[in-house]
């Protein structure tokens, strides 16, 4: 990356050959960047090095703007069908026309069709290629938004209801117009970047769908006025010195609430998925996103995990920056693997370790005797690493109290900062980590300092005083002016020699384990140690914007591995050390991010809503959530939130955990039952088999989706009852939704009983679509036509859906139990929708046909 040193523009190097702005229609290129055009520029991606969407639909029928309705538009302009891909190929038999009718269709006639009005088409156009970023395009979406000032409250919600319709159906074109390029058999760079365009288009609107209509759904916790108004008493004094403070404190705390939280832990349904539930191979635009990403340094695994976790405009962002992959990284087993096994180090060969030393290699290791370890754990105590804070090392092995402040270390094992043998680390990486720690502590040492001494004090002050808001009941301890203490667990979790391995040590390791919770929550700060986040130097420290140094953590190996998803989410402050600077994560996420301000134009808010969902996608990669019930003031309200989100909790830790890697398969286990808040140590003697066994069955209610993961099961003989059950943390993601919730609060004859909690999701394994009478849906998985006829007041109506039926065992299974599931899903679809409207199910004879 680049940066001029007067700006905060961030640009991408496309190396030997990229798309530069001036390239022409058509041509390809070995270097690929995030599309442009489309959503809001970001300062750090680079304006002539992005992928561009040229104006084709120049080309379509010149009838085109003719005012028609969205739907009539294919018929009028001699289109005959759009139901199928073969009925697309007869009327637009070649690629090019293919490609500029979807454009013309789904790309302006949306626009057209969202904005209520004809479009002069010139107005989304520069240079030849789209942009939606320029003043005329803001101006027809301020048009818009002043026209449902002016009509009332019933028709606005007629005219959300009759927009989100228009969106559907677009969305579900856009991938018949996929199919049909499929038949092809060739790639059209043109096609790609145009379905791509829409696809993003599609989650762009529905972005000003959600920012125009939806009203906020937060509730202020009581609490949270005393936070608010020490904030605002130390921006008054702080105020006089342009230091603006971020209200740390209402960025927290407001989202206690009870249905606040809920809101945003369990989020709402991603729309347009790259990779939809229960489809592995998405269309042309999605593979275009795959080879952005792959060629821009992701690993083949992890992007396709992108693309079934997160929408089209997220992806996008991360695939336009280029990952700083080290020379050793193999990525070449990992789709093989179903995980990212790039980063995997051999612990069991000590001589194979990559050992990482900054002076050359010449300086010894500073080893910790393994008795000094272990006999703190044994009398129930946590290690800390004490060194004088200059000079020479001094270094000594402490047990840590209630009013010692520490900073705990945060790694990459494949950094070369472990050790498979012994707890002892080279004496000049122990130096640099003394720096590093000590520049966390000085305000100073920020890369946001600008250099006046009032201003830094105010905002220590500031960070403190908020702080103590946080953490309520928690001795605030000052800094030991000699010596600095840290947790790591290369040096504090006893690493015994493999010829003295015996149960004792094992029981040695689970106890450390244990207190990794305590550990991280009980620290000042954690600091972040990750090598290729280190070695950026290119970037002006103090102009980075928080999207962007949302982007370099989502894409660093250090959110690969799963140990580091229970330290992040545990740290109370988290500081990233990127190139060479301390970057605390709270501070760092709110800098230079654009405000919404109420006289922009809906598009130009939901642009800075864009900019900060890449933010919300870091915070709840690291389950930011867990570590807010932590510092809720309220004992008796932190424990009913947390009963409450015991399920979405579960989820979104399985969810984490699957696209994360461990060395050791069975510690994805432990770190799950650590962050479910389960003892660790009791589980030192089961077999590695049966502890998600356990764990599963401690808990009091689990989600309804895990009966139908695809991973690896319990298998014990003579018991086929506990088949259900996963033995390892891998499969599919699981939804939140409908929940086993357990009977009895106990065991009876060693059995636990669990009823099933439907709740009020939609399944993601089934999709229902409503259709016109007697339209035609092509899809690749099995489908059914469902007609149900219903009769009201005497006026008998017909409704027509096609189900689809996705991750089917066999297609031999599927047609013999057709019939009796689409009759089921037709009967409960019915029931729902009389539920709905407050009617009795007799009131509604109806008869349903299938085809």
């Amino acid at each position: 990356m680049q940066r001029s040193a007067g700006s905060s523009r961030t640009y991408l190097e496309p190396g030997n050959v990229g798309i530069a702005s001036g390239e022409t229609q058509g041509s390809k290129s070995s270097a690929l960047f995030a599309m442009e055009g489309i959503g809001p520029s970001q300062p750090w991606q680079s304006p002539t090095a992005r992928l561009k969407v040229p104006y084709l639909a120049s080309n379509a029928n010149p009838d085109a703007r003719v005012t028609v309705s969205f739907y009539d538009f294919p018929r009028h302009n001699g289109v005959e069908s759009i139901d199928d891909a073969p009925s697309l190929r007869r009327s637009l038999p070649g690629i090019s026309s293919l490609t500029s009718f979807l454009q013309s269709w789904l790309f302006f006639e949306l626009l057209s069709a969202f904005l209520r009005h004809p479009l002069d088409r010139r107005d989304f156009v520069a240079d030849g290629y789209i942009n939606l970023d320029q003043e005329s395009v803001h101006g027809h979406f301020d048009a818009w938004k002043r026209s449902l000032w002016k009509v009332s409250y019933a028709r606005k919600r007629r005219i959300q209801k009759a927009t989100e319709e228009i969106i559907d159906y677009a969305q579900t074109k856009v991938d018949v117009f996929e199919e049909a390029a499929d038949t092809f058999r060739s790639e059209d760079d043109d096609f790609e970047r145009v379905a791509l365009s829409i696809k993003l288009l599609i989650s762009l609107l529905t972005a000003v769908i959600d920012e125009t209509f939806s009203t906020s759904s937060g509730v202020w916790a009581p609490w949270v006025y005393k936070a608010r108004s020490i904030a605002k008493a130390c921006y008054n004094k702080v105020r006089p010195y342009k230091f603006e403070p971020h209200f740390i404190a209402e960025e927290y705390i407001a989202r206690m609430s009870g249905s606040h939280v809920s809101i945003r832990l369990y989020g709402r349904q991603a729309k347009a998925l790259p990779f939809p539930p229960g489809d592995d191979h998405g269309g042309r635009a999605t593979g275009l996103l795959l080879r952005l990403l792959e060629s821009n340094g992701w690993c083949p695994f992890r992007a396709r995990q992108l693309c079934e976790s997160y929408n089209y405009f997220t992806v996008n962002s991360l695939a336009g920056l280029i990952r700083h992959r080290s020379s050793h990284e193999d990525h070449s087993r990992c789709l093989d693997q179903e995980r990212c096994c790039a980063h995997d180090v051999n612990t069991d060969n000590a001589s194979l370790y990559p050992f990482r030393h900054e002076c050359g290699g010449d300086c010894g290791f500073v080893q910790i005797p393994y008795e000094e370890v272990a006999n703190i754990i044994r009398s129930g105590g946590i290690p800390l690493v004490s060194v004088s804070i200059d000079g020479a090392l001094d270094f000594k092995l402490i047990t840590c109290t209630p009013y010692i402040t520490y900073t705990a270390v945060s790694h990459v094992w494949s950094d070369g900062l472990g050790n498979p043998d012994q707890n002892a680390l080279p004496l000049c990486q122990l130096l640099l980590l003394r720096e590093k720690i000590r520049k966390t502590y000085s305000a100073e040492q920020s890369p946001f300092h600008d250099g006046r001494t009032w201003s830094s004090t105010l905002m220590s002050t500031f960070q403190f005083e908020v702080t103590k808001t946080l953490r309520p009941g928690r001795p605030h301890n000052s800094f030991d002016r000699r010596r600095i203490y840290f947790w790591m667990d290369t040096l504090c979790i006893p690493v015994c020699p493999e010829s003295q391995t015996n149960d004792g040590s094992r029981r040695l390791r689970f106890r450390a384990i244990k207190q990794i919770t305590p550990v991280f929550v009980g620290a000042f700060n954690t600091l972040i140690l990750d090598r290729a986040l280190q070695e950026i130097d290119n970037i002006v420290p103090n102009q980075i914007c928080g999207d962007e140094f949302a982007a370099l953590v989502l894409s660093s190996k250090w959110m690969e591995r799963g140990w580091t998803l229970e330290e992040a989410c545990l740290s109370m402050s988290s500081v990233v050390d990127l190139m060479g600077k301390p970057y605390e994560a709270t501070m760092s996420l709110r800098n230079l991010m654009p405000r919404a301000r109420r006289f922009d134009s809906p598009l130009q808010r939901a642009f800075v809503d864009i900019r900060h969902s890449m933010v919300l996608v870091l915070r709840r990669a690291v389950l930011e959530y867990k570590r807010q019930l932590l510092i809720d003031p309220r004992f008796n309200r932190a424990k009913r939130l947390s009963k409450m989100l015991q399920n979405p909790m579960f989820v979104w830790t399985w969810n984490s955990l699957i696209s994360r890697a461990t060395t050791k398969p069975e510690d994805g286990i432990l770190i799950i039952a650590n962050l479910l808040d389960f003892n660790v140590y009791s589980l030192r003697n089961i077999p590695p088999e049966e502890r998600l066994m356990l764990v599963i069955q401690g808990c009091d209610e689990i989600p309804l989706s895990i009966l139908f993961n695809k991973g690896p099961r319990v298998n014990i003989p003579g018991h086929p009852e506990l088949g259900w059950i996963p033995s390892d943390v891998a499969g599919d993601k699981l939804v939140v939704g409908g929940s086993l919730r357990q009977l009895q609060p106990q065991r009876i004859a060693n059995c636990v009983t669990y009823i099933i909690d439907r709740g009020d999701s939609d399944p993601q394994s089934l999709l229902i679509l409503a259709t016109a009478t007697g339209q035609r849906v092509s899809r690749s998985s099995t489908t059914l036509r469902v007609q149900i006829s219903t009769t009201r007041g005497g006026i008998s109506t017909l409704q027509e859906y096609i189900v689809e039926l996705q991750r089917s065992p066999s297609p031999q299974a599927v047609n013999q139990n057709a019939e009796h599931f689409a009759q089921s899903i037709a009967q409960a679809f019915m029931r729902l929708q009389h539920w709905r409207h407050g009617q009795r199910e007799n009131e509604f004879p109806g008869d349903i046909f299938l085809d």
